[in-house]
């Protein structure tokens, strides 16, 4: 088998394709393509919004809520690799944010963990990002992000694998 860096060729090729349509179906505004990319009880957890579970309850998440409060989104993967069933990717992210209108343009640096089925669908999506800052220079409040945080502080800390560290 041919490898790259110890990772089989294939495993990395077939991890692109799906940031590459996952990208593709968020920029051009697709919940259905986006929810089709999960297996049946896939998981997407959203940072903002939180998590969701199952193809069905993820295309409402992007429909009702993404593309409900922001729009004109970019989705740059960077540097994404794979062992056939865990991948991550380094990523640029950008959106308008709706409310307030014609706040500035929000751009997010992060990163994502994709788990995957054996048969290529995401079964549970995660991400980590520095885009605070951006969220309030684009005008949302310090009450919303501080919301943010502490949700995801509150998961972390729930955490089995977390409980020798508090």
């Amino acid at each position: 088998m041919t490898t790259l860096y110890g990772l089989p060729l294939d495993a990395a090729a077939s991890f692109r394709t799906i940031v590459d349509r996952f990208a593709a179906a968020v920029e051009t505004g697709d919940p259905p393509a986006i929810a089709a990319l999960f297996s049946a009880d896939g998981v997407y957890h959203d940072l903002v919004y939180g998590d969701f579970a199952g193809p069905a309850a993820i295309e409402r998440m992007f429909r009702d809520k993404w593309f409900r409060d922001a729009g004109a989104f970019r989705w740059q993967m960077i540097d994404p690799v794979s062992d056939g069933r865990t991948g991550y990717a380094h990523w640029l992210h950008s959106f308008e944010l709706k409310n307030p209108v014609g706040a500035q343009r929000v751009v997010v640096d992060g990163a994502s963990q994709f788990l995957l089925t054996p048969d290529g669908r995401i079964e549970r999506y995660r991400e980590w990002t520095e885009g605070f800052g951006s969220l309030l220079r684009a005008g949302a409040s310090r009450g919303t992000i501080d919301h943010i945080m502490f949700r995801h502080d509150d998961a972390v800390r729930a955490r089995p694998d977390a409980a020798r560290h508090i």
